[in-house]
Parts: structure tokens; C-alpha cells; sequence
């Protein structure tokens, strides 16, 4: 039995037992193990960690030595605590088996904190990588010319990494010879590893024995085929149930994310109504923006009002405006395509006109204004007499109504002190009444 060249072959290995192919696949891995062997295995690379600076301030790098001594003599804060770094153990002491000195990248002790992503991680993608990856080197080493001669009095050993005991339920279920000789087949399990135990000394000899002997009644079953693009059929529905499982799970991560991607475009339809409106009201309602524009007319009015009387100075006044407006103008001819700058065009020539207009009237205003004072200017001697009549008049009045008010409050005061005398007389006569019927009684 030996590993055969298998870079033509796809990601599997291939093992040649007598004249027969046996493949060992990532399909086969997944059914003896029960791992996840489907997903991404990258993880943002961690610079520091609680776990870290917690039981492990004091070291620089992390390996499997060190974690295994923190696990013995470390006090935990809390039994959380104790189960993820039990986890983390366990994965690099069986599905990621390496030596003790290898050091443990702290990305994983990241991922340790948080169960949930720890139990969703595709461990099974990275324990097959390390073990094929580790069989693969342990052969080229074996076979590499720069490999150092050996000793008579040394023998030769393999140093293999990775998750080997798949390799071995492996071995059991397609050699039935070997199953039969060393090991029981217990009821079917799940995952198949636990269907399996062998006894505790098995020599070497005897397995390579037992393979040499190896005749057509006990050949390799199932996946020792001679086609290198398929497994069997009944593996590949099995895996496909596994496969099945992820879809589903795949499936359901699909469906949240299209009823969030229904939401959001519910969101962006709302606010897309409300730019419209928006829109809508400035284009079209140009007043809006600027805060009304009656309003400002208004103002511009009052202002106006509160100017000083001088007619220069108006003048004045009016052509820096005429100038302004005339920038303005300017500025909004040079974009002459847009609809809201040129309604805004029109507003500030309808402006213009009325500004005309009332500098027209108030000019007119003014000079009849002027003309009327001239003319009370000769009536105001006889004014100020028929003033002084007038005044003299209404003091008189004034006076009358507050004599007659003053006498109404009088005879108001006199009638409520009456009232309360009575009532005073009532409650006096009441409490002798009370007071002669306590005696009687």
C-alpha cells in the first residue's frame, strides 16, 4: 500500500492497495467525521484579545503546550471561560493535531470568545487541508534525494500531523480484511468514527501482513475504484445530505436578507416621495425658498417707509438697488436653461415694477402732501381757536361723568354696608335662638 501521485487526480488521495486505487475524499471525510467541511475559513486577523491578556499576558506566542498547562493550573473568572478554552483545546489536540511547540495563531482564541461562530466555523475544511497536508509532506520527505541516509540502527518513523484517525475508520471501511482482523464494528453511529473499535496492541507486521495477503474476495470496497473523477454512489448521497443541511441554512440567510433588502427599499421610497415634494414646492413655489415672497415685499415695503423724507437720498437708494437687481439678473441669465432660475427671473422683474410703482405714488403722495400743508398753514389761527373750544368742551363732559360715577360708587358702598348689617342682625338673632333652646334643653 502506498500513496500514489495525485496531483493529476484532483484534491483527494489516492492510495494504490495491491492492483486497486483506493480514493480518500473530502466527501468521506466529512461522513466519517461529521465536521463541517463546507464555508470559508478566513478570519480578521486578531493583534489582541481577552483571553490573551487575561491567562496569557505574560507570553508572547501561543502553542498547544501552554494552553494545555493554562487548562490545568488556571483559576477561571467564570465557567464560560473554562468551556471555550476547553473547546479550543480539544480542536488542536484531535482535528488539528500538530506538535507542541507549533503556535496557535490568536485569531482563534478571537473566535473562541464567541460560541456561536465557534460552532459555525468549518473546522472540518482546515483538520482535512492540515492532514493531507501533513501525509503529502511525510511521503515527499520519504522520497526526497536531500533526505539524510539513516542508520542501520535506525528505523524509520513518520511524524504526521492532522486528523489521522479519519484516515484509519477509513482504512476500516474500505478494507474489510483489516476491519475483520482488528477491529469490531459496533451499531451505526453517527458520526461513523464512533461505529469502530480496535484492539490496543496492533503491530505494524501484521497490518502490512495483512494487506500483502489481500485476494479478490476481500479487495477494497466502494470508494476503491478505479475512476478518478467519482466516488460512489452511496457516499455521494450521504454527502449530499450534509451538503443539504448547509443549502438550507444558506437558503434561510437568502431569505432574511431579501425581506431587509424589501424594507430598505420601502425606506428608500419613502424618501425618494419626500425629494419630489420637495422638489415640487421649490421649483414650482420659488417663494418657499426664499421665505415667502409677499413677505419679503412686505418688508422691503416698511423699509422703505422708515427711509429718510429727502428725495435724494431715495434716489440714491433706489438706483444701488436697480444695481443689485441688476447683478442678480446677470447671475441668473447665465443659467437660463434652469426653470427655477427663470421663474426666479420673472419674480425679480415683477418686483422691480412695483418698486417703481410705489416710489411713483409716494413722489405724488409727497407733493400733494406739501401742497396741503401750505394751505393749513393759512387756516391755523382759526384751527387752534375751534381747538381750544373743543377741548374746553370735553373736560366739561369728563367732569360730569366722574361726579356721576363717584355717585354711583357712593350709593354701591352705601347698599352693601346695608346688606351687611343685616346680615350680621341674622347671625346674632340665629345664635341667641341657639343659645335660649341649649337652656330649655
Amino acid at each position: 500500500m502506498h500513496l500514489m501521485d495525485h496531483s493529476g487526480m484532483g484534491d483527494a488521495l489516492w492510495f494504490e492497495v495491491g492492483e486497486v486505487l483506493g480514493r480518500f475524499s473530502i466527501n468521506k471525510f466529512c461522513l466519517i467525521t461529521s465536521t463541517k467541511c463546507v464555508g470559508s475559513t478566513y478570519l480578521v486577523p486578531a493583534v489582541d484579545n481577552r483571553f490573551m491578556s487575561r491567562y496569557f499576558s505574560t507570553l508572547r506566542a501561543m502553542s498547544r503546550e501552554h494552553l494545555e498547562v493554562q487548562m490545568l493550573n488556571a483559576k477561571f473568572d467564570n465557567d464560560d471561560d473554562a468551556v471555550k478554552l476547553g473547546l479550543l483545546y480539544m480542536i488542536f489536540c484531535i482535528p488539528l493535531a500538530n506538535a507542541n511547540s507549533v503556535k496557535i495563531d490568536l485569531k482563534y482564541f478571537a473566535l473562541a470568545d464567541n460560541l456561536n461562530e465557534f460552532n459555525a466555523f468549518p473546522w472540518g475544511v482546515l483538520s482535512r487541508k492540515a492532514t493531507r497536508t501533513a501525509i503529502c509532506n511525510a511521503i515527499d520527505n520519504k522520497l526526497s534525494s536531500k533526505r539524510i541516509p539513516l542508520k542501520k540502527s535506525d528505523k524509520m518513523h513518520y511524524s504526521i500531523t492532522g486528523f489521522l484517525h479519519a484516515l484509519l475508520i477509513w482504512a476500516y471501511e474500505s478494507i474489510p480484511k483489516i476491519a475483520r482482523k482488528f477491529t469490531t464494528k459496533h451499531v451505526e453511529a453517527n458520526p461513523r468514527m464512533l461505529s469502530w473499535t480496535s484492539a490496543d496492541n496492533i503491530k505494524f507486521d501484521a497490518v502490512m501482513s495483512a494487506l500483502t495477503t489481500i485476494d479478490k474476495k476481500h479487495a477494497p470496497r466502494k470508494t476503491l475504484v478505479t475512476q478518478c473523477s467519482t466516488a460512489t454512489n452511496s457516499d455521494w448521497l450521504e454527502f449530499q445530505k450534509v451538503i443539504q443541511g448547509e443549502v438550507e441554512s444558506i437558503n434561510k440567510k437568502l431569505d432574511k436578507l431579501k425581506k431587509e433588502q424589501k424594507k430598505f427599499r420601502k425606506l428608500l421610497r419613502r424618501v425618494l416621495k419626500l425629494l419630489y415634494n420637495l422638489n415640487d414646492n421649490v421649483v414650482g413655489n420659488p417663494t418657499i425658498a426664499y421665505h415667502e415672497y409677499k413677505d419679503e415685499e412686505k418688508e422691503d415695503e416698511e423699509e422703505d417707509d422708515d427711509e429718510e423724507e429727502n428725495e435724494d437720498d431715495k434716489r440714491e437708494n433706489d438706483e444701488e438697488d436697480e444695481d443689485e437687481e441688476g447683478d442678480e439678473e446677470k447671475k441668473v441669465e447665465e443659467d437660463e436653461d434652469d426653470p427655477w432660475k427663470m421663474k426666479m427671473k420673472r419674480e425679480m422683474k415683477r418686483k422691480k415694477l412695483k418698486k417703481m410703482k410705489m416710489t411713483r405714488e409716494k413722489t405724488i403722495g409727497d407733493e400733494g402732501e406739501a401742497k396741503e400743508n401750505e394751505e393749513k398753514k393759512y387756516e391755523n389761527g382759526k384751527g387752534k381757536e375751534e381747538e381750544k373750544k373743543v377741548e374746553a368742551v370735553k373736560e366739561k363732559e369728563k367732569e360730569k361723568k366722574d361726579e356721576e360715577a363717584k355717585g354711583e360708587n357712593d350709593e354701591r358702598n352705601d347698599e352693601e354696608a346695608a346688606i351687611e348689617q343685616d346680615k350680621d342682625e341674622r347671625k346674632n338673632e340665629e345664635a341667641a335662638k341657639e343659645q335660649e333652646e341649649n337652656i330649655n334643653d
